[in-house]
């Protein structure tokens, strides 16, 4: 489960995917020490979602199987 954090963490702590090119049209990651906390580099004004980790490990292998692409295409109508 994922849950609104407050904005005000320090700017110099987050990280960008090194695939970003330094561009703000990406994820940003924080690392707290207990959970991770996920930004658009876009609108940081939105405010992150904190995930733990195990949440966001299967996201990433989700992601790089493209086994989220076959689920989303199976259940369209």
């Amino acid at each position: 489960m994922s849950t609104p954090r407050p904005t005000n963490i320090p700017p110099g702590r987050w990280r960008k995917s090194s695939f970003s090119g330094g561009a703000n049209d990406c994820v940003e990651l924080f690392d707290t020490g207990s959970t991770l906390l996920l930004r658009d580099s876009k609108f940081p004004q939105h405010g992150p979602l904190e995930v733990t980790r195990p949440s966001f490990k299967h996201l990433i292998r989700s992601l790089n199987s493209d086994s989220l692409d076959a689920q989303h295409h199976n259940s369209m109508p």
